[in-house]
């Protein structure tokens, strides 16, 4: 009925043939996806055909891909009642903190140091995935906004807010990014009319 995170809407393979570890090397493969790909028109067919809503989850997926971002969420103190280990995240915004913190990350949450070329490489697989979005939102098929909170530095409340204008920025523009957080959410959970 419905697919949650954009990123896993194709079976995406590394070199070697197995999916990529981590949601920033996820992100990292869909740079060499073209949004107008005919990869992409059977993927719009198949939803379209199965009924099947998408729940891009697209500030949930920026947020993977920026351990600064992560860090300096702007309400995290708010998270630490649902997600004890934000206080990590706090605590990494002292100097030392974040040499340390760094490498806690990667080991524990798998969120790698990235060199400037893959967060060149990050960013672009994350334009690609706000192209695919806007593709499948002007195919028709039905886009719900959610937040995938509590993930690491995902802030319940807020993060809603940041996926709809992520939505609306994507292509949905405000109306229909505000539609995907309430009216086809609802027809997704067959509240329509409640």
């Amino acid at each position: 009925r419905s697919v949650e995170h954009a990123a896993h809407l194709l079976p995406i393979r590394n070199a070697d043939g197995v999916p990529p570890p981590t949601v920033v090397g996820l992100v990292r493969a869909w740079a060499s996806v073209a949004p107008e790909a005919a990869v992409i028109d059977d993927l719009i067919e198949r939803l379209l055909g199965a009924g099947t809503f998408v729940c891009p989850m697209l500030f949930a997926t920026e947020r993977w891909c920026s351990l600064d971002d992560m860090v300096h969420e702007p309400h995290l103190e708010t998270m630490t009642a649902v997600s004890p280990h934000a206080k990590h995240f706090l605590q990494m915004r002292q100097p030392m903190g974040m040499m340390v913190g760094r490498r806690f990350l990667q080991s524990r949450l798998g969120i790698p140091a990235l060199s400037r070329a893959e967060k060149a490489e990050a960013q672009r697989g994350l334009d690609v995935l706000r192209a695919v979005v806007a593709r499948l939102h002007r195919s028709g098929v039905p886009i719900v906004a959610g937040s995938d909170t509590p993930m690491p530095s995902v802030v319940p409340g807020y993060s809603v807010h940041e996926e709809i204008a992520r939505l609306a920025e994507a292509g949905l523009g405000a109306d229909g990014a505000l539609a995907a957080a309430t009216s086809v959410a609802a027809r997704l959970l067959r509240l329509d009319g409640e």
